[in-house]
């Protein structure tokens, strides 16, 4: 089963299917206007959204300072119980 997005949608409407395809044809929908908007204004019906597997694991938004900190107590336990690991 496939999804068209809203974008792909647009297309579909202004496109015939056996008609040559542009550049100029696509250039609104994938030139990044579109998902700048929705990043920067949350208008999900503006384009693509693209996002990985890592969208699922961030749980915080923490400021730098707090993310730094947290990496560096993170690397330092996993060091720790390497090392650990290795001596005993």
């Amino acid at each position: 089963m496939s999804t068209v997005t809203v974008s792909g949608k647009r297309f579909l409407r202004r496109k015939p299917a056996q008609a040559r395809l542009e550049l100029a044809d696509i250039l609104s929908l994938v030139s990044g206007e579109r998902r700048r908007k929705l990043l920067t204004d949350g208008d999900m019906e503006a384009g693509i959204g693209w996002t990985g597997m890592v969208m699922g694991l961030i749980h915080d938004i923490p400021a730098v300072k707090e993310l730094v900190e947290r990496i560096v107590k993170e690397a330092e336990q996993f060091i720790k119980a390497k090392l650990r690991a290795l001596l005993y």
